[in-house]
């Protein structure tokens, strides 16, 4: 995580980083957390800030490097671009120079290039950037947002997830059917990247229902859960929320919605192949103040909710998938549906579905640490029991899905 830090004893009040703060939004986005200025969805860790603070009160925390292969620096002038080729703590780095392929940039390719969001591609898993094709891609678009318009939205590939609405610092994005400009794209990328529908920075797959803990059967046992037709999901949402480990959930009903007390949760009760906007609450949920969000979805918005959480936003603390077997997509002529091949939602903390479970009860796998804490939890008050799942089954299915069945 790329981490702003505030030196409190060197900080005279002047507000300069505020006013030079490049997103022009309310103080919300600097809060002092712990001595420290943490920013929040919106801020894109640019440095301007640091720049215009005049008594060095700001520095940005960068962790290392995973690989010094990742990055190029490149040279002002010329056809040559240094490349970082070794190095490693408490020794010089090594590098070398090799021919530039191009040698014409674009102005906001290279503020694109130096902006805190594309250091978080460099310091994460995933790097996937053909910097020359980048290249004449934007110069053949222009600028970032018809690059998507054209990769994703204009081949029907676009999920409708919201990722991009959320995303977007300016606010120069509305989803009306699909998502469009309504005011000036200043090429920060954020919608590019965090797209679950490009390649640009990409997740790690794991065979065929991804990474797990444990895959198990599990049916509600809350008297209020069960009333409403909710089920295991509802249930450990409940649990999340009264453990404080959540504040708030995007979730399902009707239409996407955030709630903020348990019994709101039972309000999006069953399973749903829902393709909405849903993510595109998490700017209005994190102006609103909640810190801790959860999100579920489909496959596709668990795969943006993941992109965006590695790349800065440490507001979700939680993302549950739903089982999709083949989507709801309202265009019957969209091809975002059929091309998907993730039945388990496999970048989720924890997934769900009804394949490999009898029915009134729910097939779930968890998959990471916090998956882990809130179903041994929700296990321990009793709020949802255990049962055996058919594995192969959902194994099975996922198979088909990715054709190999």
């Amino acid at each position: 995580m790329i981490e702003l830090i505030y030196y409190e004893e060197r900080c005279t009040g002047c507000g300069n980083c505020a006013v030079a703060c490049p997103l022009n939004v309310p103080s919300g986005v600097l809060r002092i957390v712990g001595g420290r200025l943490k920013p929040d969805i919106r801020c894109e860790g640019c440095g301007v800030c640091i720049s215009a603070c005049p008594f060095n009160a700001l520095e940005l925390k960068l962790p290392g490097f995973k690989s010094f292969e990742k990055y190029v620096s490149l040279s002002a002038s010329g056809n040559e671009v240094e490349v970082n080729t070794g190095g490693s703590p408490g020794k010089a780095e090594k590098t070398k120079k090799v021919t530039r392929v191009g040698s014409s940039y674009p102005d906001y390719f290279s503020e694109w290039f130096s902006t805190g969001l594309l250091r978080r591609v460099f310091e994460a898993d995933g790097f996937n950037v053909d910097i020359p094709e980048l290249i004449k891609r934007f110069e053949k678009a222009g600028s970032i947002f018809p690059l998507l318009k054209d990769l994703v939205i204009d081949k029907k590939l676009c999920s409708l997830c919201g990722a991009c609405i959320a995303s977007c610092p300016e606010d120069a994005l509305e989803m009306d059917g699909y998502p469009h400009l309504v005011d000036e794209c200043k090429n920060c990328a954020s919608c590019l990247l965090k797209c679950p529908k490009t390649d640009f920075f990409t997740l790690e797959s794991e065979g065929d229902i991804g990474p797990y803990r444990q895959i198990l059967s599990a049916k509600s046992t809350r008297i209020d859960a069960v009333a409403a037709g909710s089920g295991a999901a509802t249930s450990l949402l409940i649990y999340a929320m009264e453990a404080e480990l959540i504040d708030c959930a995007i979730v399902v009903g009707k239409k996407p919605f955030i709630a903020t007390k348990p019994h709101e949760l039972t309000k999006a009760a069953g399973i749903k192949f829902a393709v909405a906007p849903t993510l595109a609450l998490l700017k209005d949920a994190v102006k609103r103040g909640f810190r801790k969000i959860a999100v579920v979805g489909v496959p596709c918005h668990v795969t943006a909710a993941r992109k965006m959480q590695k790349l800065g936003c440490d507001e979700i603390k939680l993302i549950f998938g739903v089982f999709c077997p083949r989507g709801n997509h309202p265009e019957k002529d969209a091809v975002a549906c059929r091309e998907c091949e993730d039945l388990t939602a496999e970048h989720a903390d924890v997934s769900f579905g009804n394949t490999g479970s009898p029915k009134g009860w729910r097939t779930i796998i968890v998959r990471t640490e916090i998956g882990e804490k809130i179903v041994s939890g929700a296990i321990s008050k009793g709020y949802i029991q255990m049962g055996r799942c058919d594995v192969e089954k959902v194994v099975s299915m996922a198979k088909r899905k990715r054709g190999k069945a």
